[in-house]
């Protein structure tokens, strides 16, 4: 708990204190137009970067899971094509959905689940950046289970980091939240399923969401 409160500590005082910092030196009679909307872009950044944190953090709280409904798997995939849209386009980068079997039922938190995807997605762009080529697919599995699979085009995952990249705080981004894949593994688990990763240095990395098919009975 001590180390967690540590981590959570440090990752709300950097883009704080950045945000303090830029406000701070907007009064300056000094300062120009041009610089003074330069600070306020930087400041704006910074408390976004905060509400993500925020809002990530929350998600983690509710462990994952607070609704169960029928949930379309091809319905969840429009409104991911919907919702993600804007942060792909803006960034140049590119999402393709495969065909998806019709019929694909699963049991669960529609609002988590997709908080989960997005930040799937979210993590691919801001990773690559410019450019990033995303692949949305969803595999039937054989045992009564269905992968949601996001793939990209990165610079992929070394092989020791693979085990820690679902822990809470951990990232190697200068902005990432270190939440939002530890939020993805949370809401997997919440749904009786898994999160995981395949990955090759220089090919990209594969994240996926292994869930439940709903029952027949379920269904009725």
């Amino acid at each position: 708990m001590g180390e967690m409160a540590a981590s959570l500590a440090h990752q709300i005082r950097t883009p704080l204190s950045s945000a303090l910092l830029y406000v701070s030196q907007m009064n300056s009679a000094s300062l120009d137009a041009e610089m003074r909307k330069k600070f306020v872009g930087k400041a704006l950044n910074s408390l976004h970067h905060l509400e993500g944190l925020v809002k990530d953090m929350l998600q983690y709280a509710r462990g994952g899971k607070g609704s169960e409904q029928r949930i379309e798997l091809v319905d969840l995939m429009k409104q991911l094509a919907q919702d993600v849209e804007p942060q792909v386009s803006g960034s140049g980068s590119k999402i393709k959905f495969d065909a998806f079997l019709p019929g694909l039922v699963i049991i669960g938190d529609k609002d988590a689940l997709m908080t989960a995807l997005q930040n799937l997605v979210g993590n691919a762009v801001d990773v690559i950046g410019e450019g990033a080529e995303i692949q949305v697919t969803i595999n039937k599995i054989s045992d009564g289970k269905v992968d949601l699979v996001i793939s990209d085009n990165g610079p992929g995952i070394e092989t020791e980091l693979l085990d820690k990249i679902f822990e809470p705080f951990y990232t190697k981004r200068a902005k990432g939240t270190g939440l939002g894949l530890a939020v993805v593994r949370a809401i997997a688990e919440a749904h009786n399923g898994k999160a995981w990763v395949t990955s090759i240095p220089g090919y990209g990395s594969k994240f996926g969401i292994r869930l439940p098919l709903a029952a027949i009975k379920e269904l009725e």
